[in-house]
């Protein structure tokens, strides 16, 4: 068994998925699941204070491994990652789940295969 990483970078996404980082959090919660995986902790924050531009961060921790959004208003980037291990959850499940409830131009994406777990 190998655990699968994959990172994909968005523009111009608009979303009502992605309008807080509230939202984002259930958009996320909703994909673990939906991939077969066990959500053991989360946060969201919101950015905008303390000089950061607009948006949010999200991170979505699972038995498996990981989930997380970074998301800046202006331009609507949007940097995705799912890293999961182990047979059950699937990390090209999630990453599809969230990519088809939110627009935008994918610019970037990675898949990689990771150590054993």
């Amino acid at each position: 068994m190998r655990g699968k990483e994959i990172r994909v970078d968005l523009i111009g996404a608009k979303s009502p998925f992605i309008a807080n980082a509230v939202r984002a959090k259930s958009l996320l919660k909703e994909a673990a699941r939906f991939a077969g995986a066990t959500v053991v902790g989360e946060v969201a924050v919101d950015l905008g204070e303390n000089g950061s531009p607009p948006g949010f961060t999200v991170a979505i921790l699972l038995d498996e491994s990981h989930l997380t959004a970074h998301y800046y208003t202006e331009g609507g980037k949007l940097a995705l990652n799912a890293f999961t291990c182990g047979e059950r959850a699937k990390a090209e499940n999630a990453m599809q789940f969230i990519l088809d409830r939110v627009n935008g131009e994918v610019v970037f994406q990675d898949e990689t295969g990771r150590f054993p777990c």
